[in-house]
């Protein structure tokens, strides 16, 4: 009996020390439950990808803005400078079809590529999309500045070239997909409508640049306004830069 009540109270005095051991642990020395390392887990996951939602939306904004900022220029500058180029070979005409032809290109261009367009992105994505459409404007946008500024005394000869280099520069009619990269970049279903609108809107409002740009290019050479409309392009050429920047 004296030998069973030792042990009785040796193994009330360990767990005594046990208890008084585990009080006495740093809290950071106590395992987390699992529970609580699934909640932490999931709410780093959830910060994670707001961040990535939000820099993804804010890249489409930018993408947007560049391509709507071109066309916007484009409408500018195309008529004044075929007109320039064309103006004596038509024996001084104040207006005529030709001097809306490049737009004709550029609108017919962009209709038929949109279902390769489509088919390409959904093969490759929407990232190589766009910067295909960046880069072709890179090329397109110099060769349409060196048309206007080298072969001005070839006025016939410019304007072939001219509406070549708008046609090729269709491409960029990859960045009217950003409406759906921004919904798929948008987790949230019920404010999937609300980021795409701010996506659309802001590139719509931020466009003005391009107009912007076409005004200011044309008083760089007040004493020849068809380079002043060629350095249009050269600014285009770095709109596609950033575009296909922004898309990487």
């Amino acid at each position: 009996r004296v030998v069973v009540a030792a042990g009785f109270v040796g193994m009330d005095n360990a767990s005594k020390y046990a208890t008084q051991e585990i009080e006495e642990r740093p809290a950071s020395d106590v395992p987390a439950t699992p529970n609580k390392c699934v909640a932490d887990s999931e709410v780093k996951k959830t910060a994670d990808g707001s961040r990535s939602e939000l820099r993804n939306l804010v890249l489409l904004s930018v993408i947007f803005t560049l391509y709507f900022a071109l066309r916007a220029g484009s409408l500018v500058v195309l008529p004044l400078a075929c007109k320039e180029l064309l103006q004596d070979e038509l024996n001084g005409a104040t207006h005529s079809p030709l001097y809306e032809l490049p737009l004709a290109v550029w609108f017919t261009t962009d209709v038929i590529l949109a279902a390769p367009n489509s088919f390409f992105m959904r093969r490759y994505g929407r990232r190589p999309g766009f910067m295909l459409g960046g880069c072709v404007t890179i090329v397109t946008g110099f060769g349409a500045f060196c048309a206007l500024k080298f072969c001005a005394d070839r006025p016939i000869m410019a304007f072939v070239l001219l509406n070549l280099c708008i046609a090729v520069m269709a491409q960029v009619g990859m960045a009217e997909f950003v409406r759906f990269a921004a919904a798929e970049a948008c987790a949230d279903e019920a404010r999937r409508g609300r980021m795409v609108s701010r996506v659309i809107s802001s590139g719509a409002v931020l466009s003005m640049i391009g107009p912007l740009s076409a005004s200011a290019a044309q008083h760089v050479d007040t004493e020849a306004p068809l380079a002043g409309y060629a350095y249009f392009f050269l600014l285009a050429s770095a709109f596609g830069a950033f575009l296909a920047a922004a898309a990487w």
